[in-house]
């Protein structure tokens, strides 16, 4: 059996447009301890690159908003699925492990 297991980290977890942060990040905001968190892109030359932001604050604000996650790029799994499509090699299952470290840092290291 071919079973393939992924971890994601912050650059794992991009977002393709910030349309819907400032709503979304004002209803998750005492969730983030007040803190004000706007969207930067990798380049301020390229507008089509994706914004970044802490992946933790990310997954604050989207992880309920499953009509959302349109809005969310997931760089490294899209080019391992297109490199295992090209090479026939689909796994017969992906386990994906997202963990809640919130617990593990000071307040002052969480964001």
């Amino acid at each position: 059996m071919n079973i393939w297991i992924i971890t994601t980290g912050n650059s794992d977890v991009q977002l393709k447009t910030n349309t819907n942060w400032s709503h979304l990040s004002r209803q998750a905001r005492n969730k983030l301890d007040n803190l004000d968190f706007q969207p930067s892109r990798l380049s301020t030359a390229n507008a089509n690159d994706p914004y970044l932001l802490p992946g933790r604050v990310t997954g604050i604000v989207y992880g309920n908003q499953s009509n959302k996650w349109g809005d969310l790029h997931f760089p490294l799994f899209d080019s391992l699925s297109n490199k295992l499509i090209q090479e026939n090699n689909i796994p017969e299952k992906i386990i994906i492990i997202l963990t809640d470290q919130t617990d593990v840092f000071t307040s002052q290291e969480k964001y």
